[in-house]
């Protein structure tokens, strides 16, 4: 588990393994997430982008089709998000 508020911190944490799944804001202090979206997914990690925008700016077309959450995240809706993300066929 790595909670982190950057690209740069969020691609370093990567180098520790590849996570069971992903949560990723698609902004990180002013910085696009998209880099890290597309390195977790190349890595085959289940992201779910959270986002209080309604268009995420520069995403590729292999990364348009994944889910988003918008801000602000219910409680049971990031537990059902998380269970979702989790589970072995996800």
């Amino acid at each position: 588990f790595a909670a982190v508020d950057s690209v740069a911190a969020a691609l370093s944490a990567l180098d520790g393994g590849r996570p069971d799944a992903a949560l990723l804001d698609a902004n990180l202090h002013g910085e696009s997430a998209v880099p890290v979206a597309t390195e977790l997914h190349r890595r085959g990690v289940p992201i779910v982008f959270i986002s209080g925008y309604d268009t995420i700016e520069g995403l590729p077309e292999e990364l348009a089709g994944l889910p988003r959450l918008p801000k602000p995240i219910l409680d049971h809706t990031l537990r059902d998000t998380l269970a979702t993300l989790l589970k072995p066929d996800a």
